[in-house]
């Protein structure tokens, strides 16, 4: 009877201990234009994350004396230290210097089979347009091709 005891008493510590690393922390998250709805917060060093609900608010668990990381797209990603007792963090974000580039997805090289294929394709010979008898070969593929203009 008291080993049953003694054994609930250690289980009641050690998931207290466990517990007492985490503190729940809460916050805003803002720009100059506001609220931020979106952004991302995670627990650096981990997989622990959330993102800003609505009013730019949000909830998280996390170790305390941890990094709380603070990034949205245009935004300079920023870092806060978690406090020993949690409680409230927070953030205003600040703009990006780093103008984003224009990115082209193509599928050139992309060798398929042709039954693989969920769509429909064209296939033209280079005869189709070494014949061509227009002095601009692109008119010469005018209706060869489907929605070429």
């Amino acid at each position: 009877m008291v080993l049953k005891h003694l054994l609930i008493a250690l289980l009641l510590m050690l998931s207290a201990m466990a517990y007492a690393g985490e503190v729940q922390i809460r916050g805003v998250v803002t720009n100059s234009e506001g609220a931020v709805i979106g952004a991302s917060v995670k627990v650096k060093g981990t997989q622990l994350g959330t993102v800003t609900d609505l009013d730019g608010k949000y909830e998280i668990k996390a170790p305390r004396g941890g990094v709380l990381v603070f990034s949205y797209m245009g935004c300079k990603t920023e870092e806060k230290q978690v406090l020993k007792n949690g409680g409230e963090i927070n953030v205003v974000l600040t703009p990006s210097s780093t103008a984003l580039n224009e990115v082209v997805v193509t599928a050139l090289g992309i060798k398929r089979a042709e039954k693989s294929l969920g769509y429909a394709t064209t296939a033209l010979n280079g005869s189709e347009l070494t014949d061509a008898r227009s002095n601009n070969w692109a008119n010469s593929l005018s209706g060869k091709v489907a929605g070429l203009s």
